[in-house]
């Protein structure tokens, strides 16, 4: 009766340790298990079906995409990086007439439609989060009288994205830009004074 006595005191210490052993094996794997990712709101895009189709105004200056006069319909704006702050509301045309010149007179002439992004981390990836949630119609706004716009300005400490949508008065086959260099913008986009 004592070996038996004896015999289950040391299968409950193995069944102890052994639990004791799970218990700390389970634990580490729990410790070691990264949470999962946060769940990300996408941006909120813009229903361009919403957006008033009509050209820009005759005379005056005129905006131009590569030669097309065009509206500014809405724009899109995002600091770039974990670390980028927005501009300030004052500070924010002169920005803007820095990636084209004069573009601030334009935007206060056309009172696009704006939404203000949080921070995006490439330029890359902006692009396509902006193309996807501000979808123009047809094939990417082309034989439409829609296109857009999508790029970086970069200037010391102010790292902006920008997207911009455009409404010319008659379809064309502008569609959709990615812009590669913050210095495209004035490749693609001219301002002129027109009429009297």
């Amino acid at each position: 009766m004592e070996d038996l006595f004896k015999l289950n005191i040391v299968g409950l210490a193995f069944l102890a340790i052994m639990f004791v052993v799970a218990f700390v094996v389970v634990m580490g794997v729990l410790r070691r298990r990264k949470a999962a990712p946060a769940t990300i709101a996408p941006p909120p895009g813009i229903d361009v079906s919403q957006l008033a189709s009509h050209g820009p105004p005759e005379g005056g200056l005129q905006l131009e995409c590569y030669g097309a006069p065009v509206r500014v319909a809405a724009m899109v704006l995002a600091p770039m990086g974990t670390g980028g702050g927005f501009p300030s509301s004052e500070k924010l045309p002169e920005i803007i007439d820095r990636v084209v010149p004069g573009l601030s007179e334009i935007v206060a002439r056309d009172q696009p439609l704006v939404r203000i992004w949080p921070p995006q981390l490439s330029p890359q990836g902006f692009a396509n989060s902006y193309f996807a949630a501000c979808r123009l119609p047809g094939d990417r706004g082309k034989q439409t009288p829609w296109c857009s716009i999508a790029g970086r300005y970069l200037d010391g400490e102010v790292r902006l994205l920008i997207g911009v949508i455009l409404c010319a008065a008659s379809p064309n086959s502008l569609g959709e830009f990615t812009l590669e260099q913050p210095t495209q913008w004035m490749d693609i986009l001219r301002i002129r004074r027109t009429g009297p």
